[in-house]
């Protein structure tokens, strides 16, 4: 995933709250509005399009039901190597937030967020992506001098 040149960068979104969903989609649209956006409200569905449509960066509410969050990330890391995963949750506790470091998390959201939060999350998975899309890019013409 990370040579392949980054011609629309994708994004999905997962809370089991449609409104929350609809929130964080406005906001990364208006910023961001070349990303193709994928929303979900269910962890199963969501799995079923993460690996086939090479997402690149991942809001991931961390209490679903059915399938929690951190079943979901580690899954999604098993399958979509380079995929930047921000967690958020309602919770403040000090255990979410140390798991979702200690598992890879790209970054950490409390709810209620203010958008600022968000853009500034996805601004830095981005810019995390592009710039090992470059060093990979350099490191293959390198190898082909």
């Amino acid at each position: 995933m990370l040579i392949e040149k980054l011609i629309v960068p994708k994004i999905a979104i997962l809370d089991d709250e449609a409104h929350i969903v609809d929130i964080l989609y406005s906001y990364i649209k208006d910023d961001f509005p070349n990303l193709e956006i994928f929303t979900y409200t269910d962890g199963t569905e969501a799995l079923k399009d993460i690996a086939s449509k090479k997402i690149n960066i991942i809001i991931l509410d961390v209490n679903l039901p059915r399938l929690h969050g951190q079943s979901v990330f580690k899954q999604c890391l098993g399958f979509s190597h380079g995929c930047k995963v921000i967690m958020i949750s309602g919770e403040t506790s000090y255990t979410n937030v140390l798991s979702a470091f200690c598992d890879g998390a790209s970054g950490f959201i409390y709810k209620p967020f203010e958008r600022k939060e968000v853009i500034s999350s996805v601004k830095m998975c981005l810019e995390q992506i592009n710039y090992w899309n470059e060093v990979l890019s350099r490191t293959v013409a390198r190898k082909s001098n």
